[in-house]
């Protein structure tokens, strides 16, 4: 289902400013990632997205065009935002996807990953309670998790904080 797209919204101050151009270049950016994710069978995460037969169903044209449409309607622009799928088991297409806060993603994630801290053998069933039971931020956590999926581990030293 393609979108019909009338015009670029007027915040953006005519197709050569500054925002419009960081706006599309951030767009193209994440779907070069997304099509790297399903296509590249080198890429790291090809395994979690590509070998599950996840694909992109659009072009990078009505991606820019979906991204300036709805980071205006949104009011995100200005803000750090990524694309993220509404439903993880599906394509990347219109309708399975929206624009989230980096900050929104983050905690997508910490709240959906069971953790192992591999220091105390402790079970903890998302990063944020990890982080809590050891009084670090959810950052760290996910610093020490970092390219891992599923259940989590991570090396954290409490006595290190």
């Amino acid at each position: 289902m393609k979108k019909k797209i009338n015009k670029i919204p007027s915040y953006y101050d005519g197709p050569l400013s500054i925002i419009y151009i960081k706006t599309v270049l951030t767009a193209l950016n994440s779907w070069l990632q997304q099509r790297n994710r399903c296509n590249n069978k080198k890429s790291k995460p090809y395994k979690f997205y590509g070998a599950k037969g996840i694909s992109v169903e659009y072009s990078s044209r009505d991606f820019i065009n979906w991204w300036l449409m709805e980071s205006f309607s949104k009011k995100m622009h200005g803000k750090q935002i990524v694309c993220d799928r509404i439903d993880s088991k599906k394509n990347y297409r219109f309708g399975n996807i929206q624009l989230i806060t980096l900050k929104d993603n983050a905690s997508k994630s910490a709240v959906s990953k069971s953790v192992v801290n591999t220091v105390t053998g402790e079970l903890y069933s998302s990063i944020k309670e990890a982080a809590e039971r050891n009084k670090v931020s959810s950052a760290n956590v996910s610093w020490h998790c970092r390219g891992l999926s599923r259940t989590k581990l991570f090396e954290f030293n409490v006595d290190n904080k």
